[in-house]
């Protein structure tokens, strides 16, 4: 079988091309063309071709094995050099808080009308539990020291070339803390059973607390961007893409596996 994984080491990685699909597709319907500068690689301008997907590939996710290791050893430099002094210019993802717990109270609701007979019983109480907390939980990670952050860093932002990873779509940077950055990363690019039997090494550093309200921010956002969409506007293909997201158990086995929970019991 071909798969986009193997695509991207050989001739993906060579041309510097690739063609996908997405299931997220409102919000890039809803958005105006944008004024795109140039491309500039050794003072040389190089033609682009902007396929952005935000797209989940399951038969590459199943396929990353020792490659985490590597886009978590590739981002952790670039978060320290610009830890405490990130540079001018940027927005600071601390700013939004309010509005994520706006967004949030308002999605989840469409969410678990969608999605709640197939959560466990204790994930949804979690995300229950978090609607009126979410600018409480995120609080203290904007507390901690700050970095530049990619902001989106999941596999299908990641080339692989000669066993080197380059991180792609740097099209929401932010200065945030470091730890959003990898959580999503680990969480949302892994396997279920590759990210059990790695996430002690790739997250070491890491304290406990700071995975549990990393966790809890993404899944609001997956809360969100599952709940936007309108479903009857959605080919065959897309529902599909689509109702994968929730059915692989990546976000929610990660609630339950870290005790996101008791961070909410209080």
């Amino acid at each position: 079988m071909t798969t986009r994984r193997n695509f991207l080491k050989g001739a993906g990685a060579a041309t510097g091309i690739v063609f996908c699909s997405c299931a997220m597709l409102d919000a890039a319907r809803a958005q105006q063309p944008a004024t795109r500068l140039p491309v500039m690689v050794n003072g040389k301008r190089v033609k682009t071709i902007d396929v952005h997907a935000h797209c989940l590939f399951h038969e590459a996710v199943n396929l990353m094995g020792e490659d985490a290791a590597r886009v978590v050893e590739r981002i952790a430099p670039f978060h320290a050099r610009w830890l405490g002094r990130a540079p001018t210019g940027f927005p600071r993802w601390g700013d939004r808080i309010e509005a994520r717990q706006a967004g949030y109270e308002r999605n989840l609701g469409v969410f678990l009308e969608r999605f709640g007979d197939r959560l466990p019983v204790e994930a949804r109480t979690i995300a229950e539990r978090l609607r009126p907390r979410l600018a409480e939980v995120i609080a203290p990670l904007v507390a901690r020291e700050q970095t530049l952050i990619h902001g989106d860093l999941h596999l299908d932002n990641v080339l692989f070339a000669a066993g080197r990873p380059v991180i792609l779509d740097w099209q929401t940077p932010s200065i945030g803390p470091g730890i959003l950055d990898v959580v999503m990363f680990v969480f949302g690019s892994l396997s279920v059973e590759d990210r059990r039997s790695a996430a002690d090494d790739l997250l070491a550093g890491y304290s406990l607390d700071e995975i549990r309200r990393a966790l809890l921010s993404m899944f609001a956002g997956v809360v969100g961007g599952l709940a936007r969409p309108n479903l009857d506007e959605m080919t065959g293909r897309e529902r599909e893409l689509y109702d994968a997201t929730v059915n692989d158990e990546q976000y929610v086995s990660a609630l339950l596996d870290y005790g996101t929970a008791e961070v909410l019991a209080v």
